[in-house]
């Protein structure tokens, strides 16, 4: 029994001889033999890394972090005091399979936050680039975060949510499992969030509603005026039959109050395609109108779309 533990406490200590070979590990830390840490990483007082974990270039693990799994922490990702990143996830189906976390570069992972691994229906949880994730947020298996999306404190993603590329989730916010944020979307602090929110939207409330547009997101992007009040007239359109002031002729190529929501979706988008637009219309606000068209035309997303109050 006494060389059984010798060798596992072999294993699981690794710390002194990382730190005899150059690395930055504090005495305390437990690094799994297994790991793979790159030099340049650095990891804090008390952490714990498994087996199959990653730590990539000038990675930062402060104290008292808990790695596990396959876990990939990307180049110059900065993990705060407590952070659980890698658990298995809760979900009752799952077998033990090899699913993993990715994190990506330059991510920012703050005290408490807990990420879980994906399980056999998609594999991997998967945080981009530049993403800010705040204080005891829980970002279950299976998401899909998208570059430069903000998740504020405390709130609380179910599984398989996907959140588009700088997209905010507002503190202490609730988003169902297989719901959808749209690219550039804002969900309000304490929200309730069941459906599908369109990209560069406003939703808040329990149940979440769309309010309009997130034109803090949009002004940021460093959009004009004439832009946004086009993608107001878009969203108009799109989910009120209204026409705005910044209609073009893409939004009158169909009935409005009479239409659903899909039906103008695709009516928009194929005037977007077809029919001569005004000068004034970038190729970018097109853009933009059409990344609304195709969300809402989406087959796994039309039926469960957030709407606006009626």
């Amino acid at each position: 029994m006494w060389t059984s533990g010798a060798a596992r406490a072999a294993r699981l200590c690794d710390a002194a001889r990382l730190i005899w070979r150059g690395y930055s590990v504090a005495p305390t830390a437990i690094v799994h033999r297994d790991a793979k840490i790159a030099v340049s990483a650095t990891i804090g007082p008390y952490s714990i890394v498994g087996a199959g974990v990653e730590i990539m270039d000038g990675a930062v693990l402060e104290a008292h972090c808990h790695i596990e799994g396959h876990t990939v922490i990307g180049p110059n990702v900065h993990v705060h005091p407590f952070a659980c990143i890698g658990g298995r996830p809760q979900d009752l189906k799952y077998r033990d399979e090899p699913t993993r976390v990715v994190i990506g570069a330059h991510s920012v992972i703050r005290e408490h936050a807990t990420i879980h691994r994906g399980t056999a229906a998609h594999g991997v949880t998967e945080i981009g680039e530049r993403v800010f994730i705040m204080s005891a947020v829980h970002v279950a298996h299976d998401c899909v975060i998208a570059p430069g999306a903000i998740l504020s404190s405390g709130a609380q993603l179910a599984g398989h949510v996907v959140v588009g590329e700088r997209a905010i989730i507002g503190g202490q916010a609730a988003v169902h499992q297989f719901t959808e944020i749209g690219a550039g979307a804002m969900i309000g602090g304490l929200a309730a969030v069941r459906g599908h929110v369109a990209p560069f939207c406003l939703a808040k409330g329990n149940t979440a509603r769309l309010m309009g547009l997130n034109l803090v997101g949009l002004r940021r992007r460093g959009l004009e005026n004439a832009h946004i009040r086009f993608l107001q007239a878009v969203f108009a359109f799109v989910f009120k039959g209204e026409r705005g002031r910044g209609a073009s002729a893409a939004l009158t190529a169909a009935p409005t109050a009479e239409s659903t929501t899909v039906a103008r979706a695709a009516a928009l988008l194929d005037a977007l395609e077809h029919v001569p637009l005004e000068p004034q219309l970038t190729s970018t606000m097109r853009a933009d109108a059409r990344a609304i068209a195709r969300f809402v035309l989406a087959p796994r997303r039309r039926t469960s779309l957030c709407m606006p109050e009626q």
